[in-house]
């Protein structure tokens, strides 16, 4: 179902972006978003798929999230945070994370094996993994003046059924932060 501005998601229901993207209010609330699962696909009447637009330190909930394709980007203050929360974050063909607004922390769990491309547009943005990541086999890639930062040993990547050296690719004058210890 393609979602319509017409009703809020229905919880049996499994919506899908399209060529279109989603913002989120511009305000200071956390929202969950009320149906079964979301799939992004490539933007193409929109540069994102989703854009947080909050005005505060919000939480997304977003339970089945599926990135095939789509770019979820930050779009609000500096000074704020967003926090993606949900079941997992599926990634299902190779797909983006731009924090140039505002710094991401995704909580949901990674899963899949495509290529999931994390860009910062300064070292003040970065994105955080602190969900459990095992079951995500893919490639992490960092973009230029990317931050990564893993919160804990469970949110490193898993191990792929075949040997990856750039399992987790740093890009230009990117840096991968691990808060993990080891």
């Amino acid at each position: 179902t393609n979602w319509s501005n017409n009703g809020v998601p229905a919880s049996g229901n499994d919506y899908y972006t399209s060529v279109y993207g989603m913002r989120t209010p511009a305000d200071a609330n956390n929202y969950t978003f009320g149906g079964h699962s979301l799939t992004l696909q490539t933007p193409a009447s929109t540069t994102y798929s989703i854009i947080y637009k909050g005005t505060a330190n919000n939480v997304y909930t977003i339970n089945n999230l599926t990135n095939s394709g789509g770019l979820i980007r930050s779009g609000g203050g500096s000074g704020d945070t967003y926090t993606l929360a949900g079941n997992y974050m599926c990634v299902a063909a190779p797909s983006t994370l731009l924090a140039d607004q505002s710094p991401f922390v995704i909580n949901s769990p990674l899963i899949g094996s495509s290529i999931l491309t994390n860009t910062t547009i300064s070292p003040f943005y970065s994105i955080t993994y602190n969900g459990t990541n095992s079951a995500f086999t893919g490639k992490l890639v960092v973009g230029v003046n990317g931050t990564l930062i893993f919160n804990n040993l469970r949110s490193t990547p898993g191990n792929p059924a075949v040997f990856t050296p750039d399992q987790i690719n740093l890009g230009g004058s990117s840096t991968l932060r691990d808060n993990v210890g080891v």
